[in-house]
């Protein structure tokens, strides 16, 4: 009986971790491999789409979870291109952000909240976080493909 029980709690363990790891690649998935128009940014709530630049992008690159937790991708906009690593956590629900160092600067990591996984019919990919200043940075993603389409 104890076997059994044992047998039962370790498969269960491992379909819960089985769940979360498939979350969090399903999402990886849905974001990465396409340009995504960004179509707002706020810095404590107020609009800063503009200090961005013109037709300002985010590209996540594919990668598998399995073979590296981190992935990259980068922010483009006229005169103006940032690299970042990025993992998605926590069932899907975070997304962990490395900033590339500005000159004379340490990379500086984020822990960013995904309040809309884009899932829904015509709804965003958006992420929030606090800066190392305090300030409240929230990304709001379309995706660029249906952008065109409109």
């Amino acid at each position: 009986m104890k076997k059994i029980f044992k047998g039962s709690a370790l498969t269960l363990l491992l379909a819960l971790i089985m769940v979360s790891c498939s979350k969090d690649q399903a999402l990886t998935n849905r974001i990465s491999g396409e340009k995504w128009d960004i179509i707002g940014y706020t810095v404590n709530g107020v609009d800063n789409l503009a200090k961005l630049g013109s037709d300002p992008q985010m590209y996540f690159k594919h990668c598998t979870i399995n073979d590296t937790d981190w992935c990259s991708g980068y922010v483009s906009a006229t005169d103006n291109f940032r690299n970042f690593d990025y993992m998605i956590a926590e069932k899907g629900e975070h997304m962990h952000l490395i900033w590339e160092p500005t000159l004379g600067a340490a990379p500086v990591e984020y822990h960013a909240t995904i309040s809309d996984d884009g899932k829904k019919k015509d709804s965003n990919f958006t992420f929030d976080y606090v800066d190392s200043e305090g300030r409240i940075i929230e990304y709001t993603l379309g995706s660029a493909s249906e952008e065109e389409d409109s």
